[in-house]
């Protein structure tokens, strides 16, 4: 588990006890768990997360599990630095956040990532993205994306400082991504930050 992370799923697990313990009565009322949410930035409501998905239709077309370093000759991104500092296990990792196994990323021990795995299906002709980060402290902004070896797919930008927020989008392809293909994660950040990238997804009709 990477170090950071661990201190949030204790504040996590805390918050679970206590709304177990103040709903062990029958006659208790249930919790108000987007209140929960809130107070964790877990609310999507504010995040811009708008995406309408098909889920009988998606399949992952990536493993979180499956990530490796992209050595500098192949990353597709321009903004990689001189000397890239991001210890697998310190600064990338697997992580679980509540129903998804995700790539998390620690930028207060990560300055700069790209990875990448094999398509592990043909895409239609549309991905979905579901990435998550929590409050973002520092000033500038952060640079997530997915390419592949034709160029990048999708990006965004997102302003720093900011509040928790989900991103999901649908994102039209110009070509489909072949299973075997390439697939790149890349995320560059000015702060002490949290990222997890919950799953890149491929629609077919």
């Amino acid at each position: 588990m990477i170090p950071k992370l661990k201190s949030k799923w204790i504040i996590f697990g805390i918050v679970g006890i206590l709304t177990f313990a103040g709903c062990s009565s029958d006659d208790s009322p249930s919790p108000d768990l987007s209140d929960m949410n809130s107070d964790f930035g877990l609310d999507a409501a504010d995040s811009g997360a708008d995406a309408e998905v098909d889920m009988l239709n998606l399949t992952n077309l990536t493993d979180n599990t499956l990530w490796q370093v992209s050595d500098a000759e192949v990353d597709p991104f321009d903004d990689r630095p001189e000397t890239v500092d991001c210890p697998p296990d310190v600064g990338f990792g697997t992580e679980q956040l509540l129903d998804d196994l995700t790539l998390a990323v620690e930028t207060d021990f990560c300055n700069y990532l790209t990875v990448q795995q094999p398509a592990l299906v043909d895409s239609g002709d549309s991905i979905y993205v579901r990435f998550w980060h929590f409050g973002l402290t520092g000033e500038g902004d952060s640079h997530v994306a997915i390419a592949t070896a034709d160029g990048v797919v999708w990006e965004r930008r997102i302003a720093i400082p900011s509040d928790a927020g989900l991103i999901e989008e649908e994102v039209s392809l110009a070509a489909p991504i072949q299973a075997g293909e390439p697939v790149f994660f890349h995320l560059h950040n000015h702060g002490e930050n949290s990222y997890n990238l919950l799953q890149v997804g491929s629609i077919r009709p």
